[in-house]
C-alpha cells in the first residue's frame, strides 16, 4: 500500500487522473477516504472510461497470477475497457513467484509487442519497494495490539516480523510464531495454549496428467471456477442448413442468481442468435462460431456483472 500511496502523491503533484483497475485497491482507497476525508487525493476516473482519458495513471492490481492473466487479456485486446497503446508506459512491479516464471516471461513478452516503454522491476529491485517492514511497524504502533501473530512468509520472515513488533513496543512473549498446522487457543482474550494442532497436513492432489502430478492450469481453472463460476451452452444444429434446432440450453454454476438470471439469459440468447443470422451454409463454420460466441459472451458478462466465468459451448450436428 505504501507503493500505491507514493503513486497517488505523484499523481497529485503532476495533476494526473488515476484509474484503479482492480477491486481490492479501489475498495481500500474508498475506505481510506471515508476514514480520513482530509487526505489529499488525485482525481479518480471510472475504469469504464480508462481509454478515453489522456495521461491517466492506471493502477492494474491483483494477486500475482491473476495480474499476469489480466495483462495477457489486455495486450490481446480481449479486455472490455482497457486497451494498451504503443505510446503507453508500463511499470511492472510484480516479480515472479515460484511456479509462475513462465507466466511472468510470457506476460512481459506480450507487453513488449504492444509498447516499447516497459519498465520491469526484478526481485532485487522490488525488495526495497516492499512495504512489509513499514506496514508492520506502523500498524502495531497505532493499533497497539495485545497479541501479534504473523502468518505470511517463510518461517524466518515470521521471526523477523516479531522482532519488528518488539521494536514497535510490543512484549516479545506476546508475539507468537506458529508452525504450519499449529493452533493458538484463546479464552476470554487470553492465550491459553499453543499445543493444539491440525491432524492432517500436506498436499492434496486435485487433478493432473499423471499420478501424483498437479498442473498449474488445474489450479488456475479451479480458482476461476470458485471465483466467477461457469456457463455451459448447448444446442442442436441441423447438419444440412447449419441452423439451430430448438432452444439454446443454458446451464450455469456460481454466477446466475434470481436477480441477474433474466439479464444473463437475454445476453446469451441475443449473442447466440446473431451468430446464425443471415449466413449461408458455406459461410457457417461451427468451430468459428463457438470461439466467437465464447469470447463475446465472456466479454459481455464481464461488462455487465464484472465477472469472468468459464464459458463452455457445445453444438451438436444432427
Amino acid at each position: 500500500m505504501i507503493t500505491a500511496h507514493e503513486i497517488l502523491i505523484l499523481a497529485c503533484k503532476y495533476k494526473r487522473p488515476v484509474v484503479t483497475y482492480g477491486r481490492n485497491y479501489s475498495q481500500l482507497i474508498n475506505l481510506v477516504s471515508k476514514i480520513n476525508p482530509n487526505l489529499e487525493f488525485p482525481e479518480f476516473i471510472d475504469y469504464r472510461v480508462a481509454n478515453e482519458v489522456p495521461n491517466a495513471v492506471i493502477l492494474v492490481t491483483g494477486a500475482v497470477e491473476r495480474l499476469y492473466a489480466r495483462f495477457i487479456r489486455i495486450v490481446s485486446d480481449n479486455d472490455v475497457y482497457l486497451k494498451l497503446k504503443s505510446n503507453d508506459a508500463v511499470i511492472f512491479v510484480a516479480p515472479p513467484v515460484n511456479g509462475l516464471e513462465v507466466n511472468y516471461a510470457l506476460t512481459l513478452d506480450e507487453i513488449s509487442r504492444k509498447t516499447p516503454n516497459l519498465i520491469e522491476l526484478n526481485s532485487v529491485q522490488f525488495y526495497p519497494c516492499s512495504p512489509a517492514k513499514e506496514d508492520i511497524y506502523n500498524v502495531i504502533k497505532f493499533l497497539k495490539p495485545k497479541y501479534f501473530i504473523p502468518i505470511q512468509g517463510l518461517y524466518r520472515y515470521l521471526v523477523v516480523a516479531t522482532h519488528l513488533a518488539k521494536v514497535a513496543g510490543m512484549n516479545l512473549s506476546n508475539c507468537i510464531v506458529l508452525q504450519n498446522g499449529k493452533v493458538a487457543e484463546f479464552v476470554n482474550n487470553e492465550l491459553v495454549s499453543q499445543k493444539q494442532g491440525i491432524k492432517s497436513i500436506g498436499d492434496v492432489i486435485i487433478d493432473g496428467f499423471g499420478i501424483g502430478d498437479v498442473s498449474q492450469e488445474v489450479f488456475n481453472e479451479r480458482k476461476n471456477l470458485a471465483r466467477d463460476g461457469v456457463i455451459a451452452l448447448s444446442c442442436l444444429v441441423d447438419f444440412k442448413t447449419k441452423q439451430p434446432i430448438g432452444q439454446l440450453q443454458i446451464t450455469s454454476y456460481g454466477i446466475i442468481s434470481k436477480d441477474n438470471k433474466e439479464i444473463v439469459t437475454n445476453i446469451v440468447n441475443t449473442l447466440f442468435s446473431k451468430e446464425f443470422e443471415n449466413k449461408s451454409v458455406e459461410e457457417t463454420d461451427l468451430k468459428d462460431i463457438q470461439e466467437r460466441l465464447r469470447k463475446s459472451v465472456k466479454r459481455k458478462i464481464f461488462k455487465t456483472l464484472n465477472k469472468e466465468p468459464i464459458i463452455v459451448i457445445t453444438l451438436y450436428e444432427i
